[in-house]
């Protein structure tokens, strides 16, 4: 599960994001990745576990202020790193 970005499992746009907003896109993705709401093959069932997973985690980091801050904070750097290098 490593390389995962919050933004983008929840559909969101880095920025400037309310609570109201997170929490909105966090439930449309649990429910629809939820395992009690998956009929099909085990294979499709585990790949929509793994991405509940996923959206469990980014739900942690985007909702708590300070991991929001932090995960920004370290991808900003990421990419000025990037930049310099290239």
């Amino acid at each position: 599960m490593a390389d995962v970005d919050p933004y983008a499992v929840l559909g969101l746009a880095p920025g400037v994001l309310t609570d109201a907003e997170i929490k909105k896109a966090y439930r449309k993705a649990a429910i629809k990745y939820h395992p009690d709401k998956q009929k099909g093959s085990a294979e499709e069932a585990e790949a929509a576990a793994e991405q509940f997973r996923r959206v469990a985690l980014a739900h942690r980091v985007l909702s708590d202020p300070q991991r929001r801050a932090r995960y920004n904070e370290i991808i900003t750097l990421c990419w000025e790193v990037a930049a310099e290098g290239s």
